[in-house]
Parts: structure tokens; C-alpha cells; sequence
């Protein structure tokens, strides 16, 4: 009995799915928090969602109750980033994708595309998942 493999998001279905700033904030959400927000100081799942002016990832989670702050992507490996075609690239990419080709597809220069390369391996060894992801 074979499976059939699940079909790859086109790059046209990924950026309808993530056009919209609360679709990339949903997913990261899920990501960092499967259950759920929960404040790390008081447990509470209550929170404010505040965008900050002229701040790289510039949201920031107020719980409700102690007003403790908590980044979206703060103690993630994608802390330093917000490069979401950088993740489509390089996880629904049929061949390896050198940091020059990810630079060009992020229009950043090539060390960080390396630095967002070597994070996305050590997210994929760390989920014990191939290379399909999204």
C-alpha cells in the first residue's frame, strides 16, 4: 500500500496564506505557544497584542493580569528574524539552497541568509522531521 505525499504550498498559496500580518502572527503563536498563550511569570492565557513603532518582529503579548511582556519570536531560533519567504524557500526547496540563492530570495545580504540557513537545519534536526514543513 503506498501513501500518497502530501502536495507542497505553491509559492502563490503561501503568500495568500501569509499576506496579512495576523496570519504570520497566528502562526508563530501556535508555534511558541501549541496550547495556547501562557504568561511565563503568573500562568495566566489572557493577553493584549501590541505592535511597536520601527521594531524589527515589533509585537509584543501583555498578560493581562501581571503585565509581563513576551516577544512573538523571543527564545526561538527565529528571534533575529521575520523572513517568512525565507522559511518557504528553504523548506520547500527539492535541492539544497546555498546562501547566495537565499539572500537573493530575502533581499538580505549573504551572512545573514547563512545565519537563517543554519537556523533552519537546527530547526529541522531539533523537529526530527524531513524537509517538509509548511
Amino acid at each position: 500500500m503506498s501513501t500518497v505525499k502530501p502536495r507542497k504550498d505553491s509559492l502563490v498559496d503561501f503568500i495568500e496564506r501569509f499576506s496579512k500580518e495576523d496570519k504570520q502572527i497566528n502562526f508563530f503563536l501556535n508555534l511558541k505557544w501549541p496550547n495556547g498563550f501562557s504568561c511565563d511569570k503568573c500562568d495566566c492565557h489572557d493577553y493584549y497584542l501590541v505592535k511597536r513603532k520601527n521594531v524589527k518582529n515589533g509585537y509584543l503579548f501583555i498578560c493581562r493580569k501581571c503585565g509581563h511582556q513576551h516577544s512573538l519570536l523571543a527564545h526561538t531560533i527565529f528571534q533575529d528574524s521575520n523572513l517568512l519567504i525565507g522559511l518557504y524557500v528553504f523548506f520547500s526547496s527539492n535541492s539544497v539552497v546555498n546562501g547566495n540563492q537565499l539572500a537573493n530570495y530575502m533581499d538580505v545580504n549573504v551572512k545573514i541568509a547563512r545565519k537563517f540557513s543554519k537556523k533552519c537545519r537546527i530547526l529541522m534536526a531539533e523537529s526530527n522531521i524531513t524537509k517538509f514543513i509548511l
